[in-house]
């Protein structure tokens, strides 16, 4: 989904623009908080969605939505203000094409091996916030237990 933004220089100089990425899967409250937790810290929020084959790499399984609906679907919340699908061969492309001022940091994600060289451009922030018990792996597992609960009756 394309919002029509353009950056151009003079904006790009009076706005604080943060970058936050994940695989933004099955949407939790968590992931709600964070990127709230975010937006509140910057002018612009981007979001970088993991791709699929990236996700498999990482996870060892492709994630339940793909890329596509996972992009739609965050592009689609209010605190973001753009997002877009990461790089499938350099982790760092994004970044270094976004420049943001600052790169957010899930109370769990730790930066990428590849971003470090790259992190003295701008500022890392880890975000605070975590809400007790909410996770996709929670998440699933409440969903599963409530379909054999159901199957159960």
């Amino acid at each position: 989904m394309d919002k029509g933004y353009i950056l151009t220089e003079k904006g790009r100089r009076k706005l604080k623009i943060g970058v936050i990425s994940g695989v933004f899967d099955l949407i939790h409250k968590g992931h709600i908080t964070a990127l709230n937790e975010a937006k509140r810290k910057c002018d612009m929020l981007i979001v970088i969605i993991a791709r699929d084959e990236t996700v498999k790499k990482r996870k060892g399984r492709k994630p339940i939505n793909n890329e596509e609906k996972r992009l739609y679907v965050v592009n689609s919340l209010k605190p973001v203000d753009l997002a877009m699908l990461g790089d499938l061969n350099d982790f760092k492309k994004p970044i270094l094409k976004i420049l943001p001022d600052k790169v957010f940091l899930g109370y769990d994600q730790s930066l990428p091996e590849e971003v470090r060289e790259i992190a003295k451009k701008f500022e890392v922030e880890r975000l605070k916030t975590y809400v007790p018990g909410e996770s996709t792996t929670n998440l699933v597992n409440r969903i599963m237990a409530f379909r054999k609960e159901k199957r159960e009756i």
